[in-house]
């Protein structure tokens, strides 16, 4: 059985941003570290790692998704924003992308700060290679909301 047209078939939808032609192909299928999924993507990553037990690891991620459901059951009564979710979001996504852009930045000085073994040592070089991919995305969101009147 055929699938109907999409949006974006049925010129509904604009195409995909360019900043998404940046994002390199071995990031699919998306990595999810153990214990993790999308409901406890509260705390990041690269601090998650600063927690070596896995069992503690597991406790934030468990608290993060209290803190998801008891934001989520409680959005009714809160102030609403003044902005649409979807402005809220992207300005969100683009603070997120400077963050891992200056994380990714910091790797990269591992070069000069890390012994690093013979088979890790180009990693600083891709760290900084995709900090310059990661900000060129925070760029496009940042650059878009500042041209669009809310």
């Amino acid at each position: 059985m055929n699938s109907p047209p999409s949006l974006a078939e049925q010129g509904g939808l604009a195409p995909w941003p360019t900043a998404l032609s940046l994002l390199p192909r071995l990031f699919l299928p998306e990595f999810r570290p153990p214990g993790s999924s999308r409901k406890s993507d509260g705390f990041r990553e690269t601090w998650l790692r600063y927690f070596t037990r896995s069992e503690d690891q597991a406790a934030l991620r468990h608290l993060s998704r209290l803190l998801r459901e008891l934001i989520l059951e409680f959005r009714p009564y809160l102030p609403k924003s003044q902005e649409s979710s979807t402005r809220g979001e992207l300005l969100a996504a683009a603070a997120d992308l400077r963050f891992l852009g200056r994380y990714l930045v910091g790797v990269a000085g591992a070069r000069v700060t890390c012994e690093l073994t013979a088979a890790d040592a180009h990693l600083p070089e891709l760290a900084e290679r995709l900090a310059l991919g990661v900000d060129q995305i925070a760029l496009e969101i940042e650059a878009e909301m500042a041209g669009v009147r809310a």
